[in-house]
């Protein structure tokens, strides 16, 4: 979400798998401090992959705790089913949306 509160897509790649590793790779870049921050991974009807990031991410970067949850209706009703969003604080403010631009 940018700070209006509309969703706005960062980047595009094609694949389920490519998707879940963007999610990963950007969190591995713009995460302040990984190791001591909890963060959320927010998922529309696809807990599997969801759990798979949560996995990954305390695996790979050393995340103390990932809470999975479900998107609400709010949100989930613009994204739709299979949505996989990572929150998280970053480390300058560089990751969040101002001015946006799709790859």
């Amino acid at each position: 979400m940018d700070p209006k509160g509309r969703l706005i897509p960062r980047t595009k790649v094609q694949g389920r798998k490519h998707s879940l590793k963007e999610l990963y790779d950007r969190t591995e870049q713009d995460a302040f401090n990984p190791q001591r921050q909890m963060m959320i991974v927010g998922h529309g009807d696809c807990e599997k992959d969801a759990q798979w990031l949560a996995d990954r991410l305390m695996d790979k970067l050393g995340v103390p705790e990932v809470m999975v949850t479900m998107i609400g209706p709010i949100v989930g009703s613009h994204s739709g089913p299979g949505t996989v969003a990572v929150f998280f604080l970053d480390k300058d403010g560089s990751a969040r949306l101002d001015a946006p631009e799709i790859k």
